[in-house]
């Protein structure tokens, strides 16, 4: 048996055979890595199912819900190897929507004086553009009135979940208008909505309002739609020499 093993272990087409396995199989793992589903993906899943049934999760449905994670990581993948997020206008359109949230400015510094006019503080879960957000929000605001922690529902938010002293002219530059307008309408302390912003929709709870308008509305609001302007066409101006984007 001895000698038969090593007339074969010198034969050359016994090497080549196992050096083909050997690169097949690196080959193999570097294409097909684990890939580990977070406890995040699995939260945001769940925290969306029990907005909609307006209940705790089941042991069964959660264990759904896992599977089902474990299920889109998969299909996620499939679709980045199939080459599908290129030249899809719909998936363009929405990483162009994201990143241009990024370039929002940043609110007023706490060092900073506040601006004289009415400042108001408040919470909310933001559910984004682009999802049946009318679906979302009605399971929504019934888990907020049962008590669910607003942080474990709707959609990530760059300007946080809390927005504290605001003025109307720093609203409407980081919301928009329409926003600034529904917020000033909505009663102190209660979970309220929807309102509308430039980027979806929000289930708001006042916490605190101090002051009044400010008396010139349409001046301060002009001020601050030109601030968010200049600061958008420089940050865009930057992303275009980095990229080397040229017509």
């Amino acid at each position: 048996m001895l000698r038969v093993l090593g007339t074969l272990a010198r034969e050359p087409l016994v090497h080549f055979v196992a050096l083909g396995a050997l690169v097949f199989g690196v080959t193999w793992r570097a294409e097909a890595p684990d890939v580990r589903v977070t406890d995040a993906a699995v939260t945001t899943l769940e925290r969306d199912l029990v907005a909609r049934l307006g209940r705790a999760l089941t042991p069964e449905e959660r264990a759904s819900v896992e599977a089902q994670a474990l299920d889109d990581e998969a299909l996620y993948r499939e679709a980045l190897a199939l080459g599908l997020d290129r030249d899809d206008p719909v998936i363009r359109r929405r990483l162009i929507e994201k990143a241009r949230l990024l370039l929002t400015p940043p609110p007023r510094a706490p060092s900073e004086s506040p601006p004289s006019g009415r400042l108001t503080s408040f919470e909310h879960v933001y559910v984004r553009s682009g999802e049946p957000a009318s679906s979302r929000v009605p399971g929504l605001l019934a888990a907020l009135h049962a008590g669910v922690t607003p942080s474990t529902l709707g959609d990530p938010f760059a300007h946080g979940q809390r927005l504290m002293a605001r003025s109307d002219p720093q609203l409407v530059h980081q919301l928009g208008a329409q926003f600034t307008e529904g917020l000033a309408a909505l009663p102190m302390g209660v979970w309220s909505g929807p309102i509308t912003s430039t980027y979806g929709v929000h289930l708001v709870r006042v916490l605190a309002r101090v002051g009044a308008p400010v008396a010139n509305r349409d001046v301060a609001t002009e001020d601050a739609r030109s601030e968010y302007r200049a600061a958008e066409a420089a940050a865009l101006t930057e992303l275009r020499e980095r990229h080397g984007v040229r017509r």
